[in-house]
C-alpha cells in the first residue's frame, strides 16, 4: 500500500528538482510539469505524470490503495535519476552556442544574398 506522506515526499523532492536544473519556482507539481514541456524525455514526463495522478489520487483513500507501488517508486526512481544527471552550467552554454550559431547562419545568409543582389544589379564583380 501506498503511504500519503510517501508521495508527498517524492513530489517535494521531484519540485526542488525541477526548480534548480529548469527554474520552475511557481504552482503546484501538476502546473510545473505542464511548464516543463519537452525539456526532458518522454519516459520521464510518462513517469512524472504518473506520480502527478498518485498525488491526485491521494485525497481518495480507497483510489490510491489500488495504485501500484512499485511502478510509482521505478517512475520515481528514473525521474530522479534524470533530474540528477542533467548539468545546468551545459544546457546553458549548450543553449547559448546554439543561440550564437543559428544568429549567424542567419547573418551569413542575408551577406550572401546582398552579394548576390548587387552581383546581379552589376554593382559588383566583372
Amino acid at each position: 500500500m501506498i503511504d500519503t506522506s510517501d508521495i508527498t515526499t517524492k513530489t517535494e523532492r521531484l519540485n526542488r528538482l525541477l526548480e534548480e536544473k529548469f527554474g520552475l519556482s511557481s504552482g503546484p507539481f501538476g502546473r510545473r510539469l505542464r511548464k516543463l514541456g519537452r525539456r526532458v524525455p518522454a519516459y520521464v514526463r510518462k513517469d512524472m505524470a504518473q506520480i502527478e495522478r498518485a498525488e491526485q489520487m491521494m485525497v481518495h483513500p480507497k483510489l490510491i490503495r489500488q495504485y501500484d507501488s512499485a511502478a510509482l517508486e521505478s517512475a520515481y526512481r528514473r525521474s530522479v535519476a534524470h533530474l540528477e544527471g542533467i548539468d545546468v552550467k551545459a544546457r546553458r552554454k549548450a543553449t547559448l552556442l546554439n543561440l550564437t550559431a543559428d544568429l549567424m547562419a542567419k547573418v551569413l545568409i542575408v551577406i550572401v544574398l546582398v552579394l548576390l543582389v548587387l552581383y546581379w544589379q552589376g554593382f559588383i564583380g566583372g
